[in-house]
């Protein structure tokens, strides 16, 4: 349960780091807003894999870095798409925007915690 806490803290500072990023590029750099939202969603998957790898699941640090970063990005993307499929799906189907957005929210949550822990993360003990 706490391991789960803690990822779920370290999501929020990703999401601290993308929403900041995204609007310091939009606003401050003049960067068109699908460049500004991939950088912000870079910056932002960077963050959680730090906050991961060093608070979340310290124990399971054995793999090369970069090897794990990729990974890492893999996840996230697959996560993101099924949470865009979520939403996109219960939105057809007639269900209220608020609804399919925290579905989408959550299950994507889901699978990227699942992916990051038994994908990432695992343990080689």
């Amino acid at each position: 349960m706490f391991e789960f806490l803690r990822f779920a803290a370290v999501g929020i500072m990703g999401f601290i780091a993308d929403i900041s990023s995204f609007y310091i590029l939009m606003n401050v750099c003049d960067f068109v807003v699908f460049d500004a939202r991939a950088i912000a969603f870079i910056i932002a998957v960077i963050v959680t894999w730090l906050g991961n790898r060093l608070i979340t699941f310290k124990g399971a640090n054995s793999e090369h870095k970069s090897i794990q970063l990729l990974k890492y990005i893999l996840v996230a993307l697959t996560a993101g798409a099924i949470n865009l499929f979520i939403f996109n799906s219960l939105i057809l189907w007639g269900i209220k925007i608020q609804i399919a957005f925290v579905s989408g929210v959550l299950t994507g949550m889901i699978v990227n915690y699942l992916g990051i822990k038994f994908g990432v993360f695992k343990s080689t003990v």
